[in-house]
């Protein structure tokens, strides 16, 4: 039988009923599966009739599931963004500029976008003059980008005037220098003719002179008459001095020399240190010269007799008691001080 491309309707008498029954007939391209379903008037297109199904992929990216998740993404981007700028992109930690120079801050805050004051400055006894102590808003915290730091830098120590303490004995001076606001120092001792021992004779810095309040304060106090110059004095004459200056001597004996006996040649401490009372200063004292024997030089040409006595260790001294050119006499004999002084008497002589 021929399948008609359109559907045919018509109305059917039923030959036993009398009653009219509607024919559907399908069109062309369907087909009737008799073996599915019983025959009951009715045709059912295939289900897959007309459709091609399209791969998983491409039917999630074109799907509105698709669409609504990146709409919400996109929603909390924005958001996430926006919190963002609001509390912390607009803003920046003010970095670590306490100890450094001024300039070298200054440079370092403007490279972050800040603007920059620098206040006058106030005193510190811990940062040097010229290097940051503090800034407006604090180091560490955080602040608008283009907006004011201010930079407060240091003077340097407070600085006091420093009193007049010399004249006072030592706890006394070091009392008025603690009220002051100042800090006593290391004590030393030097000599002086006119000031008595243990009163200040001097401060480092001088009275008048203003001086930073963390560093010490030098004193100079008296130990009284300076040692004085012994050397060429003879023994005994030391020892006054030393009894009225209150040290002591320590002699010891000089075997080498040239000065008479008796005489200090060499002391210890030097002239003119501090000398304690009761210090013991060590002298050195000549023994006296080595004796020699005086060359017999009567009868002698002058000039002979001084190349003579110069060749033994003397010194030569001439006396013309007359006319003529031979000595006659000389002065000391027999033995002298090697380096001393020969006296020789030049004249008119008979002696061969």
């Amino acid at each position: 039988m021929e399948i008609l491309p359109a559907v045919t309707t018509g109305q059917l008498a039923d030959p036993h009923t009398g009653m009219n029954h509607t024919l559907i007939v399908p069109g062309a391209g369907y087909a009737l599966d008799h073996d599915d379903e019983p025959l009951t008037g009715r045709v059912h297109a295939p289900s897959r009739y007309g459709r091609r199904r399209e791969p998983g992929l491409q039917r999630w990216l074109f799907s509105r599931k698709l669409a609504y998740l990146a709409l919400t993404f996109g929603v909390v981007l924005i958001i996430g963004l926006v919190t963002w700028w609001v509390t912390e992109g607009q803003y920046e930690t003010i970095p670590q500029v306490g100890g450094m120079a001024k300039a070298t801050a200054r440079t370092e805050l403007r490279n972050l976008g800040f603007k920059v004051h620098t206040a006058h400055g106030v005193h510190s006894n811990t940062v040097a003059r010229g290097e940051i102590i503090r800034t407006d808003p604090a180091i560490g915290s955080s602040a608008h980008r283009g907006s004011l730091v201010t930079l407060v830098p240091s003077l340097g120590p407070v600085l006091i005037q420093m009193p007049s303490v010399t004249g006072m004995k030592l706890a006394d001076a070091e009392a008025a220098l603690r009220k002051a606001g100042l800090t006593p120092g290391k004590v030393t001792s030097g000599p002086s003719t006119t000031i008595p021992v243990g009163i200040v004779i001097s401060t480092h810095p001088v009275a008048g002179k203003p001086w930073p309040q963390i560093r010490p304060v030098a004193i100079v106090q008296s130990s009284g008459p300076p040692l004085p110059n012994l050397v060429g004095q003879q023994e005994s004459a030391a020892q006054q001095q030393a009894q009225q200056l209150g040290f002591q001597l320590n002699p010891v004996q000089d075997t080498k020399s040239d000065q008479p006996a008796g005489t200090i040649t060499r002391q210890s401490p030097r002239p003119g240190t501090t000398i304690t009372p009761g210090e013991v200063v060590t002298i050195r004292v000549s023994a006296g010269p080595q004796l020699v024997d005086v060359p017999n030089v009567e009868g002698q040409n002058v000039e002979q007799a001084i190349h003579i006595l110069t060749d033994a260790g003397f010194q030569v001294s001439v006396d013309h008691a007359g006319p003529g050119h031979r000595v006659f006499s000389y002065s000391p004999t027999g033995q002298a001080p090697q380096g001393s002084t020969i006296t020789i008497v030049v004249g008119f002589s008979i002696l061969p």
